[in-house]
């Protein structure tokens, strides 16, 4: 139903215009009243505002009196100046201006603006601008020559209109909503100016693209043409014009042209132009009367803006190093008639700057050169193999030539990189030039052409001698509407350097033409689009698969893929029939004289850009990479669709079905389904040798490996699987809440702005170019393509380029040697032949580490199956046999400074890298690096010398190397290092004298000491002085007998005895008195095992026996008593009581050790002191009783014949001890069932509550009360759970180390002091009361009182401790019960065995409740969630095993017990 309303006045209107947001409309009247009558959507009016009201508006500046005239310095004119009345500037009315009243809203309601000619300026045109509520805002000046085109651009707010420039221009001029100028840009030159008028103007609706429609002011031949305009760095460019032929002859007024933009417009979407037009015929060379009006025929153009990175495109994985292209890299830019082209390859120049500028022109009839209208540009993808003798690659530019023709015309230019000699030259070729001029950058790398050819289609079309009816019709309709535009080639895809296939006639047919055949025979037409009632297909899209498929977009969403070859094969242009079904049937759609289609894949929306990527695994990579080349080895791929929809930002993909031999799960059923979303929020892809490129609206460049396992890779449903993984971003990287990372890191990921797209990358390189939303362009290397270059390099033997990649991306240079370890150490001589600058051997070497950062720094990036590609199978052998070996032995650093020592040592040019190895190595040899300056310094060189001291104080500071000189005994060095200090002369100089008088030759207090006795007390001063104590007693040892009291004086003092022993012999008296000492200082440290030691190699016996007394070590105090019997007994030493013992002495000993160990439970040991020290055999068999060692008893009762010993005490023990085990067992059974019991109900009581709480929710009655039953702990008062136990429960959940969790109030005093910097206010004592309240809170944790928030989990525990305890006591049982019977007491032996039978059989039973299926996870679905709601689980591991112990008449037998595994650390799950 529709509504019909109306207004009536009774003046004439002259424009109408309504907001975009339809909240109001606006009716300007005629010329004569000037009025303005504002009105709502039902079309009431709400005022009615005078146009030619006096006044600026709200907005009219303010003047402060700062710029007045008369305050202003005139120069030369004098005051006179400043009080002469200012001129107005005269204002030209256009003699092109129709009068027209023009008004536009803005885009957001808010103003809306209206040019008309003033009559109060002698009809000038001029601006206002109002606001919605029509009050007037503000006001323009009067403009010269100016003329209608007006419109509102959006987003950016401003006003434009057209600005005449008789014999110079036509221009864009803007206004500002203050009605201030704000710049402008050419619309027309000067040849084009007297011609044309703007028609009409208007901006998409997202303001990118603006669409001029040009009319010609005369009607002499000339047509109508729309201009579409981009802004990019505040450059305008002409990217596209759209031409209409001449109106029907005898049309009078003459028929218009007419645009407008669609509604569907986005960021980085579709913009859809729409334009009506007259449609013309065209007249035959044979009947010229064929020529006539047809119609207005209404026609659509859908403008994507994005870049075509068809020359990027990668069709398999290949070595980025060996594939070098000399023009990689090229993105041209289109102005009108100028190619702009620029390597980004070795210049990163924004447009609308460039390299190279080549303009296309054509000669008209009159002979004169006019340029040509670019349509379009592409270039070939780098997976096109690249002839032997080729040194330049092909490009084609597409243009639209002045003369009337059906197709397009191209130029095909083969661009080689160095322009020679020239700066401009021109390239003719028949009526077809293109001037080539050098613009800027160097001239070297700049694009040129090497020769430029015109290719003609229409003219090879003609000569086709076509039989195809639909064909014919289809070029037959196209050549009726070549006046109305449209006949230019889409969707240029090269299959290889000489074949493109396109799109032509309007999306009806497919091509194929062959650069280097310009006849007849170079060109067919392989496909074309059936025309029905129900509808027609239209082509939309083409995309080559370098593996043979050739994929065809059809307007509905399909893609068709076919085998390239079959296509060929067909001697007919094969139809494409309406697809109206989502998942059609192949065979229905392919006739007999058509080519088989291989698969058709089903897109939810027609894709802007459509590319194949081939993913392949690694491991079959490898092996083809490392084959002979004389063997060939065939790699399968599998090659994915990729669409990305624009508008959208949304990224489909789908797996093109394979050879069946090389795909061994490929289902016939799968070669027509839909495809699968990949990724979300894309705005942008490329595809790369080993890498597809993506950028998302997250901020992110992400770099997806192009190699898969072989596991992932047989199915190619796991490969979409894992692709899509891939192109996952983590939910932390983006997250703005409070769990979002602030600090990641990804070698695959690149942070970029928001908005950012992909230009263009070097597919042999690092670089990546980026445009950002303001128009700039930036330059980035990603990680993960700078490694795998790095990796390309290393394996190639390239060591110079890859120094210098590294430190141009400050890559860590341990990759040097950590990439391939072996290879690198093989071939460290190739490495110093290449480098010339030792400079980047010097930072290699400063860089070294002793880690791996293959594994550590680069793990992510050498941990996937990609990076295998790079790296030998027999780095990882390599490795792992490296770390078999002692790490001091294969130390990495010392290794790699050896190595490079062993060939640069001799070499002067290397000396700063040898110094370094010197100074890296651990421990650093910076006396081997001044030794070797000293050589340099004493031959003359201070060049040398001063660079290498220089170079050597980066890794120690002067006063260190003034201490490392002094420690090589040289005195001359030294004082040359110490000149470089700041220390005071007066000090050093007077040390350096006293060390040289100790070996001088004139006496002094040394003078009766041997030569060798002096320079050995000299070195000993040096080493006491830095403090290189263990040297220091070396020498002072070697310096002669008459120090020998210093030398024990100096043993104490610096705790050396351990050194100090290793100079002496065991004879020797000062061997016994460092022994003595180095044993009280033991002693008094409480280290009573190492001070006994110590004496019994000394030979003080006696010492050694009391020092083992006290540490209860029976067996070393036996050797020690009897070596100190042997002395007594030799007579040697009888006095000396540190050494010999009498037996009264040994005795007393051995009693007092043999009760010690009674007291420790350790009755085995007091055995052999009772039988040989006591000479006691009844004391040893009581001693076994006690123990429990019936066996033992028996066997001394029996050596030596003592049987009444064993009668009177064997049953009294055995009776005390079967009574003991059972009172443990009867508790720990009573303890057990008790647990049993209460875990029981508990677990009745959650179900219980569960089932009460689903059957109120299904009455809707649920209490909020009723679902805190488990977290009432956290509430209540008598809790359990302190406020330290919570907080270190929340505290596991953080990712901390376990160094640095630290609970409780001790423990935040220790991180405050750790952070304030007083760590010596926490005291050790303070610690260990931490680690005792943290074992403390531990255990409060997993609390079974009744009423915690873990309870269940408590008992768990207690009932896991209680089967562990009866697993040990049922170990006990059989042992005891076997002596009960040997000593007739079978009836407690029975008891026992009856007890231990009755627990183990209910823990038996109760086990697999206790553990049940819930906890375990064996079976989850078989018990629902509302049963088991409260519960949870807990991970611990159960390994049951269960037997009895039975005992029956006169034997015994043992089976095998319970046996529970059980973790006591529980945690949530």
């Amino acid at each position: 139903m529709c509504g019909v309303r109306s207004i009536f006045s009774r003046q004439a209107h002259h424009c109408v215009c309504h907001t975009q947001v339809l909240h109001f409309y606006l009716l300007l009247t005629n010329p004569g009243d000037h009025c303005i009558t504002l009105l709502t959507t039902s079309l009431e009016p709400i005022l009615t505002a005078d146009l030619n009201a006096q006044g600026f508006g709200t907005a009219a500046p303010i003047a402060l009196g700062w710029g007045k005239k008369e305050t202003q310095f005139h120069g030369s004119l004098g005051k006179q100046a400043a009080l002469a009345k200012p001129e107005a500037p005269t204002s030209v009315v256009s003699v092109h201006d129709d009068g027209r009243y023009e008004v536009c809203w803005r885009d957001d309601g808010k103003y809306f603006v209206i040019s008309y000619p003033d009559a109060t300026l002698r009809n000038q045109r001029r601006l206002r601008i109002y606001a919605e509520s029509g009050e007037l805002f503000s006001t323009s000046h009067a403009v010269s020559n100016a003329e209608p085109g007006l419109c509102w651009r959006p987003r950016v707010q401003l006003v434009t209109t057209i600005q005449r420039r008789p014999g110079r221009g036509l221009d864009v001029i803007f206004f500002e909503t203050n009605a201030e100028r704000h710049g402008e840009f050419e619309l027309l030159n000067a040849s084009q100016e007297s011609s044309f008028s703007v028609k009409q103007i208007n901006f998409e609706e997202q303001g990118y693209i603006l669409a001029a429609l040009c009319t010609p002011l005369q009607s002499d031949g000339q047509s109508a043409f729309i201009r579409l305009i981009t802004c990019s760095n505040y450059q305008w460019s002409i990217k596209r014009e759209l031409h209409f032929g001449q109106v029907a002859v005898g049309a009078d007024p003459p028929l218009p042209v007419t645009f407008t933009w669609g509604s569907v417009a986005s960021h980085n979407g579709l913009f859809t132009l729409y334009v009506a037009a007259p449609a013309v015929s065209v007249s035959s060379e044979s009947d010229s009367s064929m020529k006539g009006l047809l119609g207005t025929l209404v026609r659509s153009w859908v403008f994507c803006p994005m870049y075509d990175r068809e020359y990027c495109l990668a069709g398999q994985p290949c070595n980025r190093v060996a594939a070098t292209s000399s023009v990689s890299g090229i993105v041209c830019f289109v102005d009108n008639d100028c190619v702009k082209v620029t390597p980004m390859a070795h210049s990163v120049i924004p447009p609308p700057i460039c390299s190279t500028q080549m303009v296309l022109k054509s000669r008209s009839l009159a002979g004169e050169y006019q340029p040509n209208r670019i349509t379009s540009i592409s270039f070939p993808g780098s997976w096109i193999a690249r002839s032997p003798d080729s040194t330049h690659s092909p490009m084609i530019v597409q243009f639209e030539s002045r003369s009337k023709e059906l197709f397009t015309r191209l130029h095909l230019v083969d661009l080689q990189l160095g322009a020679s000699n020239y700066r401009r030259q021109t390239f003719e070729d028949g009526e077809d030039a293109v001037d080539v001029q050098l613009v800027t950058g160097s001239q070297n790398v700049a694009p040129w052409p090497k020769r430029v050819r015109t290719i003609a289609i229409s003219k090879i079309v003609s000569s086709i001698n076509l039989t195809v009816q639909p064909v014919l019709d289809v070029l037959a309709l196209a050549n009726q509407l070549q006046s109305c535009g449209g006949n230019e080639l889409t969707h240029l895809t090269w299959v290889d350097r000489t074949h493109v296939a396109f799109i032509a006639c309007n999306g009806f047919l497919v091509g194929l033409l062959d650069l280097d055949d310009v006849t007849s025979t170079g060109m067919r037409w392989l496909l074309y689009a059936e025309s029905s009632c129900k509808g027609s297909s239209r082509f939309c899209g083409l995309s080559w698969a370098p593996d043979g498929y050739l994929c065809v977009q059809l307007n509905s969403g399909h893609v068709i893929v076919y085998i390239f070859e079959e296509l060929l094969r067909s001697k007919v242009c094969s139809v494409v029939l309406n697809i109206a079904q989502d998942n059609p049937d192949m065979r229905s759609l392919s006739s007999a004289s058509s080519a088989e289609i291989h698969c058709i894949l089903k897109f939810p929306v027609i894709c802007d850009q459509l590319a194949v990527a081939s993913f392949t695994t690694a491991d079959l990579q490898r092996g083809a990479l490392s084959a002979a080349p004389k063997v060939s080895s065939v790699v399968p791929y599998r090659s994915f669709l990729l669409g990305l929809h624009e508008s959208s930002h949304r990224l489909y993909g789908a797996p093109i079905p394979t050879n069946p031999k090389v795909d061994q799960n490929a289902d016939p059923a799968a070669h027509c389904k839909p495809v699968s979303l990949v990724m979300d929020l894309c705005s942008s892809f490329m595809v790369l040798p080993n890498f597809l490129l993506v950028t998302s609206m997250r901020k992110l460049l992400i770099c997806i490996p192009t190699q898969f396992d072989a596991v992932t890779f047989a199915s190619p449903e796991s490969c979409q699987i894992e692709l899509t993984s891939r192109l996952t971003i983590p939910t932390e990287l983006y997250s703005t809440g409070q769990g979002a990372s602030k600090n990641w890191y990804n070698d695959y990921l690149h942070p970029i702005e928001t908005g950012a797209v992909l230009v263009t990358a070097v597919p042999t390189g690092t670089a990546v170019v980026l445009q950002m939303p303001r128009g700039n362009l930036e330059q980035v290397h990603p990680r993960a393509l700078v490694l795998t270059h790095l990796a390309d390099l290393l394996n190639s033997g390239n060591y110079t380029e890859a120094l210098l990649l590294m430190r141009r991306h400050r890559v860590n240079m341990n990759l040097l040697h950590d990439h391939n370890p072996s290879t690198f150490r093989k071939n460290i001589g190739i490495l110093l032949q290449q480098v010339e600058d030792p400079e980047l051997l010097t930072l290699f070497i400063s860089d070294l580490l002793e880690e791996d950062v293959s594994e550590t720094m680069y793990g992510t990036f050498y941990g996937i199956a990609n990076a295998q590609l790079y790296r030998d199978a027999s780095v990882k052998q390599s490795l792992s046999s490296l770390r078999l070996r002692s790490p001091k032995a294969n130390s990495k650093l010392n290794g790699i400074c050896d190595l490079l020592l062993t060939y640069m040592t001799k070499d002067k040019r290397f000396l700063l890298p040898t110094l370094t190895c010197y100074a890296k190595k651990k421990p650093a040899e910076l006396d081997a690096a001044l030794l070797l300056l000293k050589n340099y310094y004493e031959a003359g060189d201070n060049f040398s010398w001063e660079s290498g001291i220089r170079h050597l104080q980066y890794f120690a500071t002067p006063n260190e190397l003034y201490r490392v000189a002094l420690g090589t005994y040289d005195l001359e060095l030294a004082q040359v290092m110490a000149q470089r200090t700041q220390l005071d002369p007066k000090e050093y100089l007077v040390d350096l004298n006293y060390l040289r008088s100790i070996v001088s030759s004139d006496g002094g207090p040394w003078g009766d000491m041997q030569p060798e006795y002096r320079l050995a007390y000299q070195r000993f001063k040096i080493d006491d002085q830095l403090m290189r104590f263990p040297t220091a007693l070396k020498h002072l040892r070697a310096s002669g007998p008459q120090h020998s009291e210093n030398l024990i004086s100096y043993v104490e003092k610096h705790k050396l005895y351990e050194i100090a022993l290793e100079l002496f012999n065991e004879n020797d008296a000062e061997f016994k008195v460092i022994s003595r000492s180095w044993a009280s200082h033991l002693l008094t440290g409480q280290k009573l095992l190492y001070a006994g030691q110590v004496y019994l190699r000394a030979g003080l016996y006696a010492l050694a026996a009391r020092a083992f007394l006290s540490a209860v070590q029976p067996y070393l105090w036996s050797i020690s008593a009897t070596e100190a019997r042997h002395q007594h007994e030799s007579g040697i030493n009888q006095e000396d009581t540190d050494v010999v013992m009498s037996e009264q002495d040994i005795r007393d000993q051995a009693l007092k050790m043999t009760a010690r160990l009674k007291e420790l439970g350790r009755h085995q040991e007091a055995i052999p002191l009772c039988v040989d020290s006591l000479k006691n055999p009844d004391a040893a068999i009581l001693t076994a009783l006690d123990g429990g060692l019936w066996l033992e008893a028996r066997r001394l009762a029996s050596t030596y014949t003592r049987p009444e010993v064993l009668k009177k005490w064997l049953k009294p023990k055995l009776s005390e001890s079967a009574s003991m085990l059972l009172e443990r067992i009867e508790r720990t059974h009573a303890e057990f069932s008790e647990s049993f019991e209460r875990l029981t109900q508990l677990r009745r009581r959650h179900a219980d509550e569960a089932e009460s709480r689903r059957i109120a929710q299904l009455h809707d009655n649920l209490d909020s009360a009723m679902d805190s039953a488990t977290e009432s702990d956290m509430f209540s008062d008598a809790s359990s759970l302190s406020d330290a136990s919570m907080s270190e429960s929340v505290g596991d959940l953080s990712i901390r180390s376990n160094y640095t969790k630290i609970s409780g109030a001790i423990g935040f005093m220790a991180v405050r002091c750790v952070y304030v910097g007083y760590r010596e206010q926490l005291s050790w004592d303070a610690i260990r009361r931490s680690a005792k309240n943290r074992r403390k809170q531990e255990s409060r944790k997993w609390s079974s009182k009744p009423g915690s928030k873990y309870e269940e989990v408590g008992i768990l525990r207690e009932l896991s401790k209680s089967v562990e305890l009866a697993q040990r006591l049922a170990a006990e049982v059989p042992i005891l019960a076997t002596e009960l019977w040997h000593a007739g007491m079978s009836v407690d032996g029975r008891a026992l065995i009856r007890s231990i039978n009755q627990l183990l059989a209910e823990q038996k039973f109760a086990i697999p409740i206790i553990w049940d299926d819930w906890i375990t996870e064996k079976d989850p679905q078989f018990y629902p969630v509302q049963q088991n709601e409260g519960r949870k689980r807990y991970p611990f591991k159960v390994k049951i095993n269960t037997s009895y112990c039975d005992y029956s008449s006169n034997q015994h037998t043992l089976r095998q017990t319970a046996v529970v595994n059980l973790r006591t650390d529980f945690t949530d799950s």
